[in-house]
């Protein structure tokens, strides 16, 4: 009997084993292992190259952002953003000066504040900000890390609609693009598609 990851790596080899120019794959890399995720973007990026159009829905945001030309968001059903993944970080968290995951509970009125998993995430808007949360931190004996913002954190800071900054960080009317609009009847609404092939 085949593993999980067997039977995804022969699925993928069926697919791609067809000349075609465009290729539609729904979370492809789900049961891979890291080697075979790199040996299969590798593959999609040459396709790409040689003229191929490819489509994929992940979850996996910057896993696909770092290697699709252009990504597509989706919330509701609906075109939320769309562009290459470092215009869309400079469009949509321009507002944002950095983040701060705390490991655990963390809550705050004064900042854009995520809760994932046991960890919760604090967006802050600019130096003195992220100074402040990180004192408080410190004086709370809360453990924490500051990262880099990533194209990941569109959706976690302004998914719901709840989230501060959400009015501001968005577009007041979400990207729409006729030619999607069948597509998206049916698309759920954290899958993005992504085209390899601008």
């Amino acid at each position: 009997m085949l593993s999980g990851g067997m039977v995804r790596k022969m699925l993928l080899a069926m697919v791609l084993s067809a000349d075609v120019p465009v290729y539609y794959l729904d979370e492809p890399t789900v049961g891979l292992d890291v080697e075979n995720r790199l040996k299969l973007w590798d593959i999609l990026r040459r396709r790409a190259k040689a003229g191929s159009t490819i489509l994929v829905t992940s979850h996996y945001l910057n896993e696909i952002s770092s290697i699709c030309d252009k990504v597509l968001l989706i919330k509701d059903g609906r075109v939320a953003a769309f562009g290459e993944p470092e215009e869309l970080g400079r469009r949509y968290l321009s507002g944002f000066y950095s983040k701060i995951v705390v490991m655990g509970e963390y809550s705050s009125r004064e900042h854009t504040v995520r809760r994932v998993g046991k960890n919760t995430i604090v967006y802050t808007r600019s130096r003195t900000e992220e100074r402040e949360v990180i004192d408080e931190l410190e004086d709370a004996g809360l453990p924490f890390r500051v990262e880099e913002l990533t194209i990941e954190d569109i959706f976690l800071a302004v998914s719901s609609g709840d989230a501060p900054g959400y009015d501001r960080v968005l577009p007041e009317r979400p990207y729409e693009e006729p030619s999607l609009r069948s597509e998206l009847r049916y698309t759920p609404a954290l899958v993005r598609i992504h085209s390899v092939h601008g």
